[in-house]
């Protein structure tokens, strides 16, 4: 969805089987290495890991050509949920941003 402020994506990848995913953390920071391409120095000038309903996540931000970027992912079993939201100076912490994060259901 694009907005006058920015874009927000929402992402959904399965690793295939042949990618060791026994540990959710390190497959998580793989990904984010692997999305730091687009930030400006290709790397996040922030990342912090929590919980999501009880699964790894973490979310980064950076900035790339005047705007900020912020990616939020989730790792269940083989399956990666992203979040990634891209908007003008000050935007990636607000309401509209914090309520597309929390708003992520993961189910059983």
């Amino acid at each position: 969805v694009e907005t006058t402020n920015g874009s927000y994506d929402a992402e959904i990848a399965t690793y295939p089987s042949d990618v060791d995913v026994s540990n959710p953390r390190n497959t998580l920071q793989r990904g984010a290495d692997d999305a730091a391409y687009v930030i400006e120095g290709g790397k996040w000038d922030s990342i912090s890991w929590a919980q999501h309903q009880g699964l790894d996540a973490f979310d980064a931000f950076g900035h790339r050509k005047g705007f900020e970027v912020r990616l939020y992912s989730i790792m269940k079993s083989r399956l990666a949920l992203v979040l990634c939201y891209t908007g003008v100076a000050g935007t990636s912490r607000s309401a509209d941003v914090e309520r597309f994060i929390a708003s992520v259901r993961v189910r059983n």
